[in-house]
């Protein structure tokens, strides 16, 4: 379901996977981090924060996260391609920015060369971004930036995030 970086095998001293949310507000989930692996609550974090953003716009922060967290999960599951084509295309604006502020430079620098490669002057434009990537030539003008993106370069994106969280939480908000 998750990405190869969201599905690690649990570690030592951290093995529960938390699947679902149950009201907590994100100083309550941040205190968690020692009891369930980091994965599973950024990915709780993130699904609450895609929920909010239907009622109100999201801080940059928040933005940040959401953007890096599905941008890891599209790659992971279908490549480049798959993040441009579906809604997540709409974090296509923000991506390279939301990359470097988590600490991922590597990922930001895969993500600006797709963009380059998308060689369209309005990233707001979501129907452009998906017709520019539905065709049989995409997944070649991915594929080598999908094999610099499965390697790993920037590390756990996970970890990457939860720090990023825990260094923002006071422009976070998670709570109805």
């Amino acid at each position: 379901m998750f990405s190869h970086i969201f599905t690690k095998f649990p570690e030592p001293g951290n093995p529960v996977y938390l699947d679902r949310y149950s009201g907590q507000s994100l100083p309550e989930l941040l205190e968690l981090g020692s009891q369930f692996r980091i994965d599973s609550l950024v990915l709780i974090i993130t699904d609450r924060l895609m929920a909010k953003s239907d009622e109100r716009p999201l801080t940059a922060s928040e933005s940040a996260i959401v953007a890096v967290v599905c941008f890891e999960m599209e790659v992971s599951n279908g490549g480049l391609a798959q993040f441009f084509y579906n809604s997540t295309n709409k974090f296509a604006a923000v991506l390279v920015e939301s990359l470097l502020a988590l600490n991922c430079p590597k990922c930001a620098d895969i993500a600006s060369r797709a963009i380059a490669v998308l060689n369209l002057k309005d990233l707001s434009d979501l129907n452009a971004i998906r017709g520019r990537v539905n065709c049989k030539e995409a997944d070649e003008w991915f594929r080598p930036l999908d094999d610099e993106f499965f390697a790993n370069p920037d590390g756990d994106i996970a970890e990457l995030a939860w720090s990023f969280i825990e260094a923002n939480r006071d422009s976070i908000s998670i709570s109805a």
